[in-house]
């Protein structure tokens, strides 16, 4: 049995093999305490719940790591995921409907893994 390789998923929804800076090697990615931010609240939380991503998780909808209300903050998560040419809130639901395995798969059949 193998067991599918999870690392390129960050835990708040963006998609490491999108990154250049992870794709060159520069970036170990968000799993392996990589990525812009070193004490992500999402990575913890993610880590804690023993998720893979947000996706998994059942408060997606209310999280407020994950859907802020300020304008600072939203406007953070559109630039990251412009910077990192990651849908973030695209991945989490497909995350959520489809699950982590599915995610995957699909990212290996647009040849991104």
């Amino acid at each position: 049995m193998t067991t599918t390789d999870f690392s390129d998923i960050a835990a708040c929804g963006l998609f490491c093999g999108n990154c250049g800076s992870h794709t060159r090697g520069r970036c170990v990615g968000c799993k392996a305490g990589g990525g812009m931010v070193n004490n992500c609240q999402i990575r913890t939380c993610v880590a804690d719940k023993g998720y893979v991503s947000c996706g998994e998780c059942a408060e997606l909808e209310t999280c407020e790591f994950v859907n802020p209300t300020g304008l600072v903050p939203r406007a953070m998560g559109k630039v990251m995921s412009l910077v990192f040419r990651s849908d973030k809130a695209g991945n989490l639901q497909y995350l959520k409907e489809h699950g982590p395995e599915a995610f995957v798969e699909y990212k290996r059949q647009q040849g991104k893994i």
